[in-house]
């Protein structure tokens, strides 16, 4: 009997594995041991990295302007 309950439950850990996998690329998630997918246009995909850190880079830059304007602006606090 006892032997049955384990080799049942080695039978069911051995599918629910393979089956998590399964239904967790159905969702549009990648199981750990699958490498993700890759674009196959490598000079678009560093093309684009590139404009985005550009425009990164600018935000930033108009966020520090702006933080450096409103402090220009803010009274000196007396200790």
């Amino acid at each position: 009997m006892s032997d049955a309950v384990i080799a049942g439950v080695a039978v069911a850990a051995g599918l629910a594995c393979p089956a998590h996998m399964w239904w967790s690329h159905r969702r549009g998630r990648q199981a750990a041991c699958c490498p993700p997918e890759r674009p196959r246009q490598g000079d678009a995909e560093i093309e684009a990295l590139r404009a985005r850190q550009e425009r990164l880079s600018a935000l930033i830059a108009q966020h520090e302007a702006s933080a450096d304007a409103a402090e220009a602006v803010r009274p000196a606090r007396r200790g």
